[in-house]
């Protein structure tokens, strides 16, 4: 609990962003899921976009920009931070893999 509490007091920044961004993805996987059960209850012959399917498209275009944004930012401050590079990059690795495993459940 201890080395918890020293990487949350020596990465407030990081650690929020990362809490904020876990939220958005969970409210991303949520659109897909709501989506994919809409599309079971259409009538033959409607398109996926009365379900909502270009919203959801906007919506990925979105994550997937926010979270570019985000790796940029992380890959900077494990570049431009010699002592503190290991963990922004093991935080870059779990947004990567967070975002394959939102995309793949979606």
């Amino acid at each position: 609990m201890k080395a918890v509490f020293l990487i949350f007091k020596k990465h407030p920044v990081a650690i929020i962003f990362y809490l904020v961004y876990t939220l958005l993805s969970g409210r991303v996987l949520q659109i897909h899921l709501q989506f994919h059960e809409t599309l079971k209850h259409l009538k033959p012959g409607e398109s996926g976009l009365a379900a909502g399917g270009e919203a959801v498209g906007w919506v990925d275009i979105s994550f997937v920009m926010i979270t570019g944004i985000f790796l940029l930012v992380l890959f900077a401050n494990a570049i431009g931070r010699k002592t503190e590079t290991k963990f922004y990059l093991w935080v870059s690795a779990i947004v990567i893999i967070q975002t394959i495993i939102i995309f793949n459940i979606g």
